[in-house]
């Protein structure tokens, strides 16, 4: 029970220090071109102190934080950096750069396409699902939580054993699509797996690839007005 309260923590402070993170980047690239505008109009060429210390930090938070640096790919943080400080020749400014540039692209295929990732449930079977986790920014959906692993281990249980047998199952709010993509393997004739952010739908989508004919559908949720019925 320890265990599983540090891990549920653990999460939850990732998407809290990520949308931190999404200010403080904020913040970062509008002082660096800020200041970049201000020191090109400046007869004297201007002061790159405060260029240098947002450049600092931004490097150091993304060198300490995968958060960090996937939510500063996902902003286009690093281009817009560029495009700020092109033609400026301060050596300083320049090896910070290249070493942000460097370190954001690193990260950027796994931001972009985001992580395979296989879970092995505590069931009779020991049922393995494949699936795609992506960056927390997107969502909470983005990543599993322990909720859903725990909600397939008791759909496993003796007593529920017979539960998903030829049904058709409603996945409201998928996530990454543990539960569903676990109700197509252990029965279930038909899964639909349901979103409102296109990333994520996305993301379920290449989950549900990698769990070929296994039966499962994905769906955006729809307003009143939009025909579906929800």
């Amino acid at each position: 029970q320890l265990c599983v309260k540090v891990w549920i923590a653990t999460m939850e402070d990732d998407f809290l220090e990520a949308l931190v993170a999404s200010e403080r980047i904020a913040e970062w690239v509008e002082a660096v071109k800020g200041s970049a505008r201000a020191t090109t109009s400046a007869p004297s060429g201007g002061n790159f102190l405060p260029v240098r210390s947002a450049l600092r930090d931004f490097v150091r938070s993304v060198e300490e934080s995968v958060v960090y640096a996937e939510e500063a790919v996902l902003a286009n943080a690093g281009e817009e950096i560029e495009e700020a400080l092109a033609g400026c020749e301060d050596g300083e400014i320049l090896d910070l750069r290249r070493r942000l540039s460097s370190l954001l692209g690193s990260h950027g295929v796994k931001v972009a396409e985001g992580e395979v990732r296989e879970y092995e449930l505590r069931d009779q079977s020991k049922t393995k699902v494949k699936l795609y986790e992506v960056a927390l920014t997107h969502g909470v959906g983005a990543k599993v939580w322990r909720a859903a692993e725990i909600l397939c281990e008791e759909i496993a249980l003796p007593d529920w054993s017979g539960l998903l047998q030829g049904k058709t199952v409603l996945e409201l709010g998928a996530g990454c699509g543990l539960c569903g993509l676990y109700a197509a393997h252990g029965g279930a004739k038909r899964v639909v797996l349901t979103d409102f952010e296109d990333s994520l739908l996305d993301n379920l989508s290449k989950s549900g690839e990698i769990n070929a004919g296994a039966g499962i559908e994905l769906r955006g949720y729809e307003s009143p007005g939009e025909g579906g019925p929800w």
